[in-house]
């Protein structure tokens, strides 16, 4: 038995842009698990994320790996210090082991991932005039 990741799409998923000078803890998704065969119950001892093309905008870091239902999240945190459109080619490595009664079966198996996101500019504020006649605040 083993278990297999796929990535529909090979795309990765995230709710809202990160934006320049903001700090940004956003869950990303979409690598999934399943089992090749059987109804084995499965640990997951590791599950490793690491970048393996382009670069994540300065300030920002990959976090906290976890498994839930049947998808393997990674967080993408920092404040990012430039703006910008970044693709990323992300790695998912996971150590299995399997949790039923009479296997003791072990494995790792790996998927790879890409995204582009951006990082949006913070919104300007528009000058205001302080009433000292030169036009500016």
């Amino acid at each position: 038995m083993a278990v297999n990741l796929t990535n529909p799409g090979n795309f990765i998923q995230y709710a809202s842009a990160p934006i320049e000078g903001t700090a940004y803890d956003e869950t990303l998704s979409r690598v999934q698990w399943s089992r090749n065969g059987g109804s084995i119950d499965y640990t997951f001892t590791s599950i490793d994320w690491s970048v393996i093309s382009g670069a994540l905008p300065a300030g920002m870091s990959l976090g906290g790996a976890f498994a839930s239902s049947s998808y393997f999240y990674i967080q993408l945190q920092g404040t990012p210090t430039e703006s910008g459109s970044f693709t990323i080619g992300l790695q998912c490595s996971v150590d299995w082991a399997e949790a039923s009664v009479g296997y003791n079966g072990t494995g790792n198996t790996t998927s790879n991932a890409s995204m582009t996101f951006t990082v949006d500019a913070p919104a300007s504020l528009p000058n205001v005039d302080n009433g000292d006649g030169t036009g500016t605040d």
